[in-house]
C-alpha cells in the first residue's frame, strides 16, 4: 500500500488527475461534466450489466440512483458504455474515454476494456464516491478529459479483477 500512496501524491502535483494505474495517454481539456439526478447511463445490450455495476458503485455516495437505458433522448447528460469493433487494436482490455461538459462516453473492443474504462471513470470524481455513504456537499463532476489506455500492455499486476474474480492477474 506505501507503494500506491506514493503515486497518488505523485500524480497529485502533476496537471492531470491522479489515476493508478496512470493511462497510456490523457489529455485534459477544458470544461468538466458533472453527475446530477437526471443523468442517464446508456449501454448497448451486451453492457448493461456493466451500467448497472456502475449505477451501483456511484449510488451510495452521491444518493443518484441513475437510469439505465440504451438510449437517452438528446440534451440530456450520459454515461455511454460501448462496444466498438474498430477499437480492435486496443486489445481485449483497451478503451478509449472521452468526457465533455454534456456527455462521458467509455468506449471498447471487449467488455474487460469497458470495465477497465468505468473503473478509470471513478477516479475522475472526488474521491469521497468511494463512500459507501451519501457525502452531501459534493460537486460530482469529472474534468473534461480524454484518454487512451491500454492496460494489457503495461506488464504490471492488474489492479481491477473482472466481477466475480477474486485475485489480481499479472499481465
Amino acid at each position: 500500500m506505501p507503494i500506491l500512496a506514493a503515486l497518488i501524491i505523485a500524480f497529485a502535483s502533476d496537471s492531470v488527475p491522479a489515476i493508478v494505474p496512470r493511462p497510456a495517454h490523457m489529455t485534459v481539456q477544458p470544461g468538466a461534466f458533472a453527475l446530477t439526478a437526471g443523468t442517464v447511463i446508456v449501454t448497448d445490450r451486451a453492457l448493461r450489466g456493466l451500467g448497472e455495476l456502475l449505477g451501483d458503485y456511484l449510488f451510495p455516495a452521491t444518493g443518484l440512483r441513475l437510469a439505465v437505458r440504451t438510449a437517452a433522448p438528446a440534451a440530456t447528460p450520459v454515461i455511454s458504455i460501448r462496444l466498438d469493433s474498430s477499437l480492435a487494436r486496443l486489445g481485449d482490455e483497451g478503451y478509449l474515454l472521452d468526457a465533455s461538459p454534456s456527455r462521458v462516453a467509455i468506449r471498447a473492443y471487449r467488455a474487460a476494456g469497458a470495465f477497465y474504462g468505468m473503473q478509470t471513470l471513478l477516479q475522475l470524481f472526488p474521491p469521497a464516491v468511494f463512500r459507501q455513504a451519501k457525502v452531501d456537499g459534493v460537486a460530482w463532476r469529472i474534468p473534461a478529459i480524454a484518454i487512451e489506455d491500454l492496460p494489457g500492455s503495461r506488464g504490471a499486476a492488474s489492479i481491477w479483477t473482472w466481477p466475480g474474480t477474486s485475485c489480481r492477474r499479472s499481465l
